[in-house]
């Protein structure tokens, strides 16, 4: 058995195996201590070294086991100790049972993991229902077993069930009647065939015959199962692959093999012969050339072995100098497999994927194996059906009733919220409009008074409309003066129209203000008009009261007030204070004796207030700045005056009040104090 999996032709694969370790990193700072007996596949001589092993050793794995019996009963030993145990050449499937046997594992693949493979290549390509041809050689048998391993692992899925539409097995003799004969029915009821040979050359017969019955179209897939290694599992399309003489069809066989998947135990060697050498389960295109491990390669392996085996540990000498010991064994690189993939499995980056289940590589797969296809993998059932004379009916088809009355009144929904919603936003726009309608005066609407005619004639009455006005005589004063104020008639009504020599372009949040400023009604506070624009720039329009302002008042010697009179004035300019400061505008900024105005009822209104923007522009007359608070001079321009600034002007305005005469009349006579802005 040694040219098989004897010990002189094998043991040594763990050696280049070891190299190949170290290169990678795998188990850095690791000392091997081997320990090798020869049970010469006895079962009992088996159970006596596995627990000498065990015991006396204290070994950390059992690896070897070229024999079925005698892995069996080490790998149940082992299974007791929780000591791992590695086959290089078992290929039993009972191993596969890991509830008997879970820490046995093996490097070469059995008939219970192709079945799963292929169980997991159709779940993959989400192909539920498949016709299966095996044939029955009556001596390996290995597609009936493989055919009933499939159904008994199908049987047993926990997930979606397989269906097998057709199955058929060829015993023996696989004649043409036979092959086509299948194809016929299979056609029928299965567009995935699963196609298992104990004769290679019997798949590329089958293939040219699903070519003649145009059955290796877009539609079909054909899967081909590989138990062992071959180097020509990618071109088994030409006849002299397959051992068949010429006969001028490998063109055909070429075309029919593209609809085919191989699923084979491949042998790939990417470094020189201590590199990879692996036995692993893959989905590969026939029509696609491989790099397979080949003889050369294999044959360098394996003539290394004899070389190593003189050298430690393992210093085999005399006993392998046999002539059948000269040369590596077959399994000598499953045997490589078995150690390297302990280390593997010792190292953390097995973590990443502890099930070590078969996985397939979608972007491998569309670009790769359906590369004839439009990268697109077939349906397991055609979309019409196997016959082509079920195709779906279409949604609107089947819906079209219910579905085109649906959509109108959905449409119709749609319009009228769309509608609603531009009706409102339209509806916002002109309430905005009508609304800064209400503050915006056109000039037109504003009737000059003849400063001239009113000043020669004190009781002078202009006419506006028919309608006839008296002038009080304080306005023919101010009008006289030529002050920043001027006297007009809006609407039969007397209103004191203030220049401000500003452009300035009004933002939404100073129309709020103005907004706020024009719907202000209280009885201390005076009615603002709205703003108008000429040449010089934008004009502010309030109610013209007949009694004038408090310093007009205050001016007068005549006049003389009781304290009960005094308290009311007080009030009225404390109960204005309050209400402005409680709107939209929090503060009146620019509170003087000269922004109270009086009614013919003696009562104060404040007026002058808000116009924040327009005042950012303005500067302050410096007789104003009496009554301003000394806390908003600390930066220039003045700091926006607040609640409390107000307060401070309102106690100027108190003491005024309280002595009859202006707070700082000392200062009345200085040019710096003049006044342009009565």
């Amino acid at each position: 058995m040694r040219p098989v999996f004897g010990y002189e032709t094998t043991a040594a694969a763990v050696t280049i195996a070891i190299r190949r370790i170290n290169e990678e990193h795998l188990l850095d700072n690791i000392d091997w201590d081997f320990v090798w007996l020869f049970p010469q596949c006895s079962e009992a001589l088996t159970s006596g070294m596995t627990v000498n092993l065990i015991r006396d050793y204290d070994v950390d794995v059992i690896m070897g086991l070229p024999c079925a019996k005698s892995a069996l009963n080490a790998g149940s030993l082992a299974t007791f100790s929780s000591i791992p145990t590695l086959s290089f050449a078992s290929t039993w499937s009972d191993f596969s049972d890991k509830s008997r046997f879970p820490t046995f594992a093996r490097s070469v693949p059995s008939v219970a993991q192709t079945a799963r493979s292929v169980l997991k290549l159709l779940d993959f390509f989400n192909w539920d229902q498949i016709a299966v041809l095996y044939t029955d050689d009556q001596e390996r048998r290995k597609c009936y077993n493989l055919n009933n391993e499939i159904q008994d692992q199908n049987a047993v899925n926990s997930g979606k069930s397989l269906k097998f539409n057709y199955i058929n097995g060829i015993v023996k003799n696989v004649t043409d009647d036979a092959l086509t004969d299948f194809l016929e029915k299979a056609s029928s009821l299965a567009r995935i065939i699963f196609a298992c040979f104990d004769s290679d050359t019997d798949k590329r017969r089958f293939m040219l015959h699903a070519y003649d019955s145009n059955m290796i179209g877009n539609e079909y897939v054909y899967i081909f199962p590989e138990h062992a290694p071959k180097s020509n599992s990618a071109t088994m399309w030409k006849s002299s692959s397959s051992g068949n003489t010429s006969d001028g069809r490998d063109e055909d066989a070429k075309k029919a093999f593209q609809a085919a998947i191989i699923l084979s135990c491949l042998l790939l060697l990417n470094l020189k012969y201590g590199g990879t050498i692996s036995c692993f389960c893959d989905v590969v295109h026939s029509d696609v050339e491989w790099d397979l491990t080949s003889a050369k390669d294999l044959d360098a392996f394996r003539t290394e072995i004899p070389k190593l085996m003189r050298l430690p540990p393992f210093n085999c000498t005399t006993d392998c100098d046999w002539p059948d010991a000269q040369y590596g064994s077959v399994n000598s690189p499953y045997m490589h497999d078995a150690m390297y993939m302990y280390a593997r499995a010792l190292n953390k980056t097995l973590s990443e994927d502890p099930t070590q289940m078969l996985e397939f590589n979608e972007p491998y797969t569309s670009a790769l194996i359906w590369s004839t296809r439009g990268g697109q993998a077939p349906l397991d059932v055609p979309i019409c059906g196997f016959s082509g004379k079920s195709c779906p009916v279409s949604f609107m088809e089947q819906n079209g009733a219910i579905v085109i009355p649906v959509s109108v009144v959905f449409v119709l929904l749609v319009l009228l919220l769309v509608a609603a919603v531009v009706y409102n936003i339209y509806g916002r726009i002109l309430r905005k409009r009508l609304e800064n309608s209400l503050w915006q005066i056109e000039n037109d609407e504003l009737v000059q008074i003849d400063a001239a005619q009113s000043i020669n004639s004190s009781e002078q009455s202009v006419k506006t409309t028919s309608t006839t006005h008296s002038i009080p005589s304080v306005f023919r004063k101010k009008v006289a003066k030529n002050s920043r104020y001027n006297f007009c008639y809006r609407r039969r009504e007397l209103v004191a129209v203030r220049k401000h020599k500003t452009h300035v372009q009004f933002t939404p949040e100073d129309e709020a203000e103005f907004r706020a400023m024009r719907s202000m009604t209280h009885d201390n506070v005076n009615q603002f008009h709205g703003l108008s624009r000429d040449l010089t720039g934008n004009m502010s329009v309030w109610k013209a009261l007949p009694r004038g302002s408090l310093r007009d008042i205050l001016e007068k010697d005549s006049i003389s007030f009781d304290w009960f009179f005094k308290f009311s004035l007080i009030r009225d300019i404390f109960e204005g204070m309050e209400y402005l400061h409680n709107s939209i505008l929090r503060v009146h900024g620019r509170l003087t004796s000269k922004s109270c105005l009086v009614n013919d009822r003696w009562q104060v209104r404040l007026s002058d207030y808000g116009l924040s923007t327009i005042r950012n522009y303005e500067k302050l007359p410096a007789r104003d700045m009496l009554w301003t608070a000394p806390e908003l001079y600390d930066k220039q321009p003045l700091l926006k005056p607040t609640t409390a600034s107000d307060v401070y002007s309102f106690g100027i305005l108190c003491s005024e009040l309280v002595t009859e005469m202006e707070a700082f009349a000392v200062h009345k006579n200085e040019q710096n104090m003049t006044d342009d802005d009565d």
